[in-house]
């Protein structure tokens, strides 16, 4: 009759097999297992470890790590980023605000007081120029422009060193001057191989070494003396002084 309900046994093979197949639902207090993790400590990835580190504490390990091998040392060198002139200058600028803190408050800076007070941030703040000027001379430095960038920012830097009262005080910048201005004779005469100069003319380099010149006097005769061969300027005066005033029609301008 239509309408009526198949009993079990009408069901067919096919409806058997899709009842007893079919998934029961899952009670709600049923308790879902999950996966075992591993409670134990383990230590940090090297990359992880290294984020925790400021900068002078990743110095210090790396220092130490390269001074008992050699090898890690080279691998280093061959890696890391070549440092730019403004890399460098801000490296001694870090070391000349340490300097320029260490001076007391109020009184000469001058005086042999204030020197004692400063000699140790001085000699690091001179060390570190004399390190990056190497580096930024030839043959290491391939690019003119690099160097005389650096040797402008290295030169201000030992300007604003004080001229200390006591003369063996005073050693200290006047030995400055003397390797800057060796630096200077060397950028000169690659400036020179490339052209004569001609490479930056313009830019006014024998105008920033005048000035230079005018701060520091003596110190820098030797790069003067050079800066003169090269562009055949002479010794007269009128020159010096026209290059101060910001003429540019004498002789070769850097």
């Amino acid at each position: 009759m239509a309408g009526r309900k198949r009993g079990a046994d009408e069901m067919d093979s096919q409806d058997i097999q899709m009842t007893s197949t079919t998934p029961s639902p899952r009670p709600h207090n049923a308790i879902i297992k999950r996966s075992r993790t591993d409670d134990r400590g383990k230590p940090l990835s090297l990359a992880r470890l290294l984020e925790t580190m400021d900068v002078d504490t990743l110095r210090d390990i790396l220092t130490r790590a390269c001074d008992s091998n050699p090898v890690l040392a080279a691998e280093i060198h061959r890696t890391a980023p070549k440092p730019t002139a403004a890399n460098a200058l801000s490296v001694i600028r870090g070391y000349e605000t340490r300097f320029e803190e260490a001076f007391p408050y109020g009184g000469l800076k001058t005086s042999p007081y204030a020197y004692d007070r400063v000699k140790q941030p001085l000699v690091a703040l001179l060390e570190t120029l004399a390190d990056f000027t190497s580096s930024f001379l030839p043959p290491v430095e391939t690019q003119i422009g690099a160097t005389l960038h650096y040797l402008d920012g290295a030169t201000n830097t030992i300007h604003r060193i004080p001229n200390f009262e006591n003369a063996q005080h005073a050693m200290h910048k006047s030995g400055a001057y003397e390797q800057i201005s060796r630096a200077w004779c060397a950028a000169l005469q690659e400036a020179e191989k490339k052209g004569g100069g001609i490479l930056l003319l313009n830019s006014g380099w024998d105008r920033k070494l005048m000035r230079h010149y005018e701060q520091a006097g003596p110190g820098l005769s030797q790069a003067i003396q050079e800066l003169r061969r090269i562009t055949n300027w002479g010794n007269t005066e009128d020159r010096v002084q026209s290059l101060l005033s910001g003429r540019t029609d004498v002789g070769v301008v850097f």
